[in-house]
C-alpha cells in the first residue's frame, strides 16, 4: 500500500468518524461542507490531515472573498471543519487541531459596534444626517432619520439616503 493510499484511507475513516455523530439533514449538510473543504484542499495539493492553521484561515478567506458566502454560511462551514479536526484529535489521528485557533469573523457582532450607525450620502450628494444608534427596545424606539424621517434605516431601508449599520 502506497503512503498516499494510506493517507486517503485515514482521511476517509476520520471523516466517517466525525460524520457518525450526525443523522438525517445534519449529516447531509456536514458531509457536503467537509466535501467542499476536501475539494478546496485537493485543488491546492494540500493533504487535509497535514493542514496548518494558516491554511485553514486561507480557506475561510476563500469562502468570504472568492465565493462570497454569507457570514452564516462561512461560520457553519468552519464549524464543521473545526469539529472534524477536534474529532481527529480525540481519536488520536492528529496531535493537535490546526483549526483550534482559527479566527472566525462570520456572523453578527454582539458588541456595541454592532449597533453603530454611519451616515451615507444620498444620490444627490446630501448627507443623511443620522447620528443615532439602534435602540434595544424595538423598532418603535429607533431614532428617525433626520433626512427622510424613516425608521427603516437599520432594517435595510432601500433608500440610498438612509444610514445603514456600519
Amino acid at each position: 500500500m502506497k503512503p498516499s493510499d494510506l493517507n486517503d484511507t485515514v482521511l476517509r475513516l476520520a471523516a466517517l468518524a466525525y460524520l457518525g455523530r450526525y443523522t438525517g439533514v445534519s449529516r447531509t449538510h456536514s458531509e457536503s461542507d467537509l466535501r467542499i473543504f476536501f475539494a478546496w484542499c485537493q485543488e491546492r495539493e494540500l493533504t487535509p490531515l497535514a493542514a496548518e492553521r494558516a491554511q485553514i484561515e486561507l480557506y475561510v478567506r476563500w469562502m468570504q472573498e472568492v465565493r462570497r458566502f454569507k457570514p452564516s454560511t462561512v461560520s457553519r462551514r468552519i464549524s464543521v471543519v473545526t469539529g472534524f479536526y477536534r474529532t481527529c484529535v480525540i481519536d488520536t489521528v492528529l496531535e493537535h487541531s490546526p483549526a483550534e485557533y482559527v479566527r472566525r469573523s462570520g456572523g453578527r457582532s454582539t458588541g456595541p459596534s454592532a449597533n453603530a450607525i454611519t451616515a451615507r450620502s444620498c444620490s444627490t450628494g446630501e448627507a443623511c444626517g443620522w447620528t443615532g444608534t439602534a435602540q434595544p427596545g424595538g423598532y418603535a424606539d429607533w431614532p428617525r432619520c433626520r433626512w427622510c424621517g424613516c425608521r427603516g434605516c437599520i432594517r435595510g431601508c432601500i433608500r440610498t439616503c438612509c444610514a445603514i449599520p456600519s
